[in-house]
């Protein structure tokens, strides 16, 4: 009758330990997609982050770009510049950024900034008449939205 008792006592503390395990195990796979979560929401912060210190550079190469004297245009010194602004452009496009597409769309406060609304009569109201500043987005993330004079 001992034995019985034994086998029976260490049954349950068999039981238990299994349980205990199971739970721990549990834990551990809880904790490891916790660590994998917080380390994609760190990458995206940190990506988005060099990307918004990317954003002035960008607007400079385009300034130099529209602003570029015509006698410099078929020099090697500006198509190097527009190389280098390419290469920019194709590292943005690596990270899924893209340029808010605005001038004549009508105006999106989720991805534009009105700046100036102005009267036209030839643009429906509420409609973007120009681009101040380029907006951009990351995947489905605003970074920056555009600057823009609207119609009313």
């Amino acid at each position: 009758m001992k034995h019985s008792r034994e086998i029976h006592s260490n049954s349950g503390k068999a039981k238990e330990y299994l349980a205990g395990w199971k739970r721990s195990r549990a834990e551990l796979v809880n904790f490891q997609a916790r660590v994998s979560s917080d380390q994609i929401d760190r990458d995206k912060r940190n990506q988005r982050q060099v990307i918004e210190d990317l954003m002035p550079v960008v607007d400079n190469f385009q300034a130099i770009i529209a602003h570029m004297p015509t006698e410099l245009s078929d020099s090697s010194w500006a198509e190097g510049v527009l190389h280098v602004a390419k290469q920019l452009e194709q590292v943005l496009a690596q990270y899924n950024v893209k340029k808010i597409k605005a001038e004549g769309a009508k105006f999106d406060p989720m991805q534009h900034e009105a700046i100036d609304m102005v009267k036209n009569k030839k643009i429906t109201s509420g409609y973007i008449i120009e681009v101040l500043q380029p907006g951009y987005t990351m995947g489905d993330e605003v970074i920056r939205p555009a600057k823009v004079k609207v119609a009313k």
